[in-house]
C-alpha cells in the first residue's frame, strides 16, 4: 500500500529507521512507574493513556505540544454511542502534528501492525476508550488505571479489543 498526501508519497515514520524506534523505546521507558491519573500530564507524577501518547509524540519531535487540562469530558463513558475519546484524540492529533508528518487513523480490519503504531481499544463497551503504543510485535506500552505506565504482553485478550490504529508518516 502506497499512500500520498498532497501529491507527496508518505513513508511510515519508523520504516527502515531503527534509530527512530530506538528513540521511541527510550522515551517510553522513562515513563515507567508514572501513576495513572485522568487528564494528568506530568512524567513521574501522573498521566492518562491519551496524554501519554501525546506527550511521547512531543518528546519524539512529531507533535508541537499537547492540550493542557481536559480535552475530552471526564464523563466520556456516559456518552452512549458517541466516540468521545476517539474524536477528541483525533482532534488532538490534527491540531498538534508538525507539518512534515501525518498521523492517519485506520479502522483495524486485520492489517499488519508495526512497532510504533498507536492502537485504540474498546475496553468498556464497543467504543474506543483506551490508547497504547505498540512497542514490538508482542508488547504494548501504556498508562493504565491503577497500574500506571508500564509495558505488558500484547495478548489475545488485548487483540480481541483492538478497534483502530494510528500510524505516523513522513511526508
Amino acid at each position: 500500500l502506497i499512500l500520498f498526501w498532497k501529491g507527496a508519497r508518505m513513508i511510515p515514520y519508523f520504516q527502515n529507521k531503527p534509530e527512530r524506534l530506538k528513540k521511541l523505546h527510550e522515551i517510553l521507558e522513562t515513563w515507567i512507574g508514572t501513576p495513572y491519573h485522568h487528564m494528568a500530564d506530568v512524567k513521574g507524577r501522573g498521566v492518562d493513556c491519551t496524554k501519554f501518547i501525546g506527550l511521547t509524540l512531543a518528546e519524539l519531535g512529531v507533535f508541537t505540544g499537547i492540550t493542557k487540562g481536559n480535552y475530552y469530558p471526564p464523563d466520556w463513558n456516559f456518552h452512549g454511542t458517541q466516540e468521545v475519546v476517539l474524536e477528541s484524540f483525533q482532534d488532538h492529533i490534527d491540531r498538534y502534528v508538525l507539518p512534515q508528518y501525518q498521523i492517519l487513523y485506520h479502522r483495524f480490519e486485520g492489517q499488519e501492525l508495526s512497532p510504533g503504531d498507536c492502537l485504540g481499544f474498546a475496553m468498556v463497551g464497543k467504543l474506543t476508550n483506551h490508547t497504547v503504543w505498540l512497542y514490538d510485535e508482542s508488547h504494548i506500552f501504556h498508562a493504565f488505571n491503577k497500574v500506571g505506565v508500564h509495558k505488558t504482553t500484547f495478548s489475545r485478550s488485548w487483540k480481541n479489543r483492538l478497534k483502530c490504529f494510528w500510524r505516523i508518516y513522513d511526508i
